[in-house]
């Protein structure tokens, strides 16, 4: 059924430890747009690594990778995170962390702001080539 298509986007968020060898060979003939995985934690950047390389290997490029980061417990570490993921050949996409209360969690205007930077892909890439913190954007 895939074949057939166009511009597939894969946007679940992919677990990175279930990309291997058979999954790249088999979704190297789609037509594939983007294709999302995540890296939540420091703890997944090893998976998400390996995940990277493979897809690299079977013809992806920052372009087509893409990648949620959740965010929204310590700024430092979360930039250092973010970072690696781009330094890695994904495109990082940060999202908040949301409690799972009825109500919506509230961030400060510097989260928030830290979040936009982090969700535009020229911002990105801009602060990428530049080699600065998000401290430096914040004036």
């Amino acid at each position: 059924m895939l074949r057939s298509q166009r511009r597939i986007q894969f946007k679940g968020g992919l677990q990175s430890n279930l990309i291997d060898d058979y999954f790249v060979e088999n979704v190297r003939s789609l037509k594939i747009d983007e294709l999302w995985l995540a890296c939540d934690t420091d703890q997944s950047l090893p998976a998400f690594r390996t995940a990277c390389d493979k897809l690299i290997k079977g013809g992806f490029n920052r372009e087509k990778i893409k990648c949620y980061v959740l965010i929204g417990d310590d700024m430092e570490a979360n930039e250092n995170r973010l970072q690696k993921v781009y330094r890695m050949g994904a495109m990082p996409f940060a999202q908040l962390r949301r409690d799972s209360k009825p109500f919506k969690t509230e961030y400060s205007m510097e989260w928030k702001a830290f979040t936009r930077q982090w969700q535009r892909p020229v911002s990105i890439k801009a602060h990428m080539e530049r080699g600065t913190q998000f401290r430096d954007y914040s004036t």
